[in-house]
């Protein structure tokens, strides 16, 4: 029965995502226009990576696993649920990859939101596989296949992780000092009640703060839209405007921004929000469109000491053995994490420095 139904699903694919009106015998075209078209094909690239590319080598780890391990699986209910979750959807993503786009606003949050919806079923399925692992954890330490299998179920569980994170709308923020671009970064930016915070801005932290000590002028502009250029924009602003057009502007903003900026970006902007959209004129939109893809903001200080994620400055490598973690001035004396002078972007590289420095120094201890 699931096969049958897997083989009626994949046979729908094809035939929806082919469907073509035939120009000469070598030739055809698609019988959805752009945008729509753009839809069909990542809903069915999305049903692709479901059937073909994820579900069957789960099917290999939901063998596998158990028959190297000589375990049986931790949860066979969890194991449908997982199966059957991430058919349903991995069909509903699709849209996740057409964000700023021309596709409706309706279906890129759709996308967004089911891409988040797929955490469960893919951390579901990961965490199944580890505790099928209890009990077994001394034939991992000795089977190099089983420890393969480990490495091969946690990258999957964080790679499903990233995946739906790199989906989430993102804005480009770019660092500007004594009037020149210095530094910029893509990624999820949050405002907070103290200012900007967020994946980005703690990348950029690294270079703010050491001008910021060094008295220079420091401030950061704003992509909020990175996806569309300055003529695509105009022209999304133009079509809502005019769709929209017996609405407020603040309840057209709605639509573009984040429901706590409106208010900010607004007062930027210099409307009265209780305007209404046919009475925007082209001035108006113009400085809403060039705020859109430059907001900024002056840097006037940063977080204090108590609250930093990672530190910069400490003991020279210079006088640190890099095999040993060893002082080259006083012996038995061992370094390990932030006290070294290195430091790194977000994204792990810190915590890779902290474990990798720690572990040269515990086994330089032992010997």
């Amino acid at each position: 029965m699931v096969l049958w139904c897997i083989y009626i699903t994949i046979a729908l694919l094809h035939t929806v995502n082919h469907l073509a009106l035939p120009v000469t015998f070598w030739k055809s075209y698609s019988i959805y226009p752009g945008a729509v078209d753009a839809m069909v094909q990542w809903w069915y690239g999305h049903n692709a990576v479901a059937f073909f590319l994820t579900t069957p080598y789960l099917g290999l780890m939901y063998y596998f696993l158990p028959k190297a391990a000589n375990r049986p699986i931790f949860s066979y209910r969890l194991s449908i649920i997982h199966f059957w979750a991430l058919i349903f959807i991995y069909i509903w993503a699709g849209p996740h990859h057409l964000l700023y786009n021309a596709i409706p606003d309706w279906a890129q949050t759709l996308g967004v939101t089911f891409s988040l919806m797929l955490i469960a079923p893919s951390w579901g399925g990961m965490l199944n596989g580890l505790l099928t692992l209890r009990g077994a954890w001394d034939k991992v330490r000795k089977d190099p296949i089983l420890k393969m299998m480990v490495v091969a179920i946690t990258c999957y569980g964080l790679s499903t992780l990233e995946g739906p994170l790199m989906a989430l709308k993102n804005v480009n923020a770019s660092v500007w000092m004594n009037g020149r671009k210095q530094i910029e970064a893509f990624g999820e930016m949050l405002f907070t009640h103290f200012g900007l915070s967020g994946p980005i801005i703690l990348t950029l932290s690294r270079f703010i703060v050491k001008e910021l000590i060094n008295n220079n002028k420091i401030c950061v502009s704003i992509d909020l839209k990175p996806a569309l250029d300055y003529s695509k924009l105009d022209k999304r602003l133009l079509r809502d405007l005019k769709k929209y057009g017996k609405k407020q502007i603040d309840n057209i903003f709605k639509l573009w921004l984040p429901a706590k900026l409106i208010p900010v970006f607004i007062k930027k902007c210099g409307i009265d929000p209780t305007k209404e959209g046919h009475q925007i004129t082209g001035q108006e939109r113009n400085k809403i469109r060039s705020l859109m893809k430059d907001l900024r903001f002056k840097v006037t200080g940063h977080r204090s000491f108590k609250e930093a994620i990672i530190t910069a400055g400490g003991i020279t490598t210079k006088e640190i053995d890099p095999k040993t973690m060893q002082s080259n001035l006083v012996r038995n004396l061992y370094s390990a994490g932030e006290i070294i002078n290195v430091d790194a972007n977000t994204g792990g590289y810190n915590l890779q420095i902290a474990y990798s420095t720690a572990w040269l120094a515990g086994e330089a201890c032992v010997k």
